[in-house]
């Protein structure tokens, strides 16, 4: 039997730890906010598996939908929240039988060996959280990233300034055509 990583199959997941208390209720209830927000227009690959979710993608694609009523910061923790909650559900669903939920600190839920403290562990390991960036993107705020599907497989994006002119636009398409591999100037 295939292990099912489809969207359905990650909420169910989410479900399942809220339900056997394997990860605090708030926890759970933010990746699910935060997982609600960004998956609200995948494709048919990211539904069917959220393994092949370009995260990034769907922040811009939510910073777009939702123009000026999601800042940056609350996008940066949906970001954050979306890949540790992806995380957990791919190691859950590649070993339902060894999965033990990450605790709040990053670390697996195990009991310390040799008498030493978890927290002096967990302050020795570095944690498996996505890196987090200093500074957000000034196209999320100040540019209009902007997605095209120029192939069944290929998601094109632009971003662009918010009040891009004739002129600006002709030049964008100019050198679009530059690029092209089957180029020839005239």
């Amino acid at each position: 039997m295939d292990t099912d990583f489809s969207k359905d199959a990650f909420f169910k997941f989410l479900d399942y730890l809220s339900d056997k208390n394997l990860v605090k209720f708030q926890t759970v209830r933010g990746w699910r906010s935060a997982a609600s927000k960004l998956m609200e227009d995948l494709s048919e690959a990211e539904e069917a598996d959220v393994r092949t979710l370009d995260i990034e993608i769907a922040v811009h694609r939510t910073a777009n939908r939702d123009s000026g009523s999601i800042s940056p910061k609350s996008l940066n923790t949906y970001r954050q929240r979306v890949a540790i909650a992806i995380a957990e559900f791919v190691r859950r669903q590649e070993d339902p039988a060894g999965y033990k939920p990450r605790t709040l600190n990053g670390q697996s839920r195990t009991k310390p060996t040799n008498g030493s403290s978890s927290r002096a562990k967990a302050a020795s390991e570095p944690a498996t959280a996505p890196k987090k960036h200093d500074k957000e993107p000034a196209h999320l705020s100040s540019g209009l990233t902007l997605s095209y599907p120029l192939r069944t497989d290929f998601l094109a994006q632009v971003v662009i300034p918010r009040d891009l002119n004739t002129v600006e636009a002709r030049r964008l398409g100019a050198f679009l055509l530059t690029i092209a591999v089957d180029y020839q100037p005239d």
